[in-house]
């Protein structure tokens, strides 16, 4: 490397001239009256000048640095990939899980139904407001269209049913892969299986049976976008040998006289098609 050429490849120093230095005050924030604006002049600078210069710029560049790795920071907790769960919205309680099983339990003090592949959903209605709000606290209402209109034409004031949104193909067999597409939301409809509040009286303590009654004579008129769920009394094991014959993802057996409890139940048993798209999907760690 020649003598006259500085460290890092820099041109010699009879050739440095002076630069204006960039603005480096926040944005919207003028420059002062008093502070001359810097040159173009082709001006010689000697040692000290230009390790000033040098030095006035790393430093500037630390302090943007700073600055941007914070907003970069902040930006990157607004993605949903880095974003916290959201609240569960007032009123509205975390639904049941049931607990995973692997035969149906059997005898008379249990209710079994079908496990439809869709979309976890608690629908609430205050007033002419309706809410769709997902397992993990999401709103749904604008993917699913059809289900919040026949929400806002239930005879009541307010409510909050526990259901699925699904959406069925030719053979009335509900998909998960045809509601996954955005396009396809508007013809979903709520699968209710559970009542948790009807006009201002909180249900959750009463017997599943009594809360499944008074939300069957809600549903007794038929709406496009919301079917209430039924369930059996026979032996779990029939249930759920018909279940995985016609496709389901499952059946949920439900113990009587139990109330609704958030979180996970043993009073609520889950038994899967190991047939069924959703099992396949769980086994694949694939998003759902």
């Amino acid at each position: 490397m020649r003598e006259t050429q500085l460290r890092f490849g820099h041109p010699p120093r009879s050739r440095i001239l002076a630069r204006r230095p960039r603005d480096l005050s926040p944005p919207g924030r003028d420059r002062p009256n008093n502070q001359a604006t810097p040159t173009h002049a082709n001006v010689r600078l000697d040692t000290k000048e230009r390790d000033a210069v040098v030095s006035h710029r790393v430093n500037a560049y630390s302090a943007r640095s700073v600055t941007r790795s914070s907003q970069s920071d902040a930006y990157f907790c607004q993605m949903s990939l880095y974003r916290p769960r959201p609240r569960q919205p007032s009123g509205v309680p975390e639904p049941c899980l049931p607990t995973g099983a692997k035969a149906p339990p059997s005898g008379p003090d249990w209710i079994h139904e079908i496990k439809h592949d869709g979309f976890r959903v608690l629908a609430q209605r205050a007033g002419s407001k309706v809410k769709l709000i997902s397992r993990s606290g999401h709103d749904l209402t604008y993917r699913f269209p059809l289900v919040a209109d026949a929400m806002a034409q239930l005879p009541v004031q307010s409510c909050l049913i526990d259901g699925e949104a699904i959406l069925c193909d030719d053979n009335r067999l509900a998909v998960f892969q045809l509601l996954r597409n955005y396009r396809n939301g508007h013809a979903a409809t709520l699968c209710a299986f559970d009542l948790i509040e009807i006009d201002g009286r909180d249900l959750r303590r009463q017997p599943i049976e009594d809360r499944k009654l008074t939300l069957k004579r809600l549903l007794r008129k038929q709406h496009p976008g919301i079917a209430f769920n039924r369930h059996f009394d026979v032996e779990g094991a029939i249930v759920s040998h018909h279940a995985c014959k016609l496709g389901c993802e499952g059946i949920v057996s439900k113990r009587l006289g139990s109330s609704y409890n958030s979180g996970r139940s043993r009073d609520w048993a889950k038994i899967k098609n190991p047939s069924a798209p959703a099992a396949r999907r769980e086994a694949e760690g694939e998003w759902r």
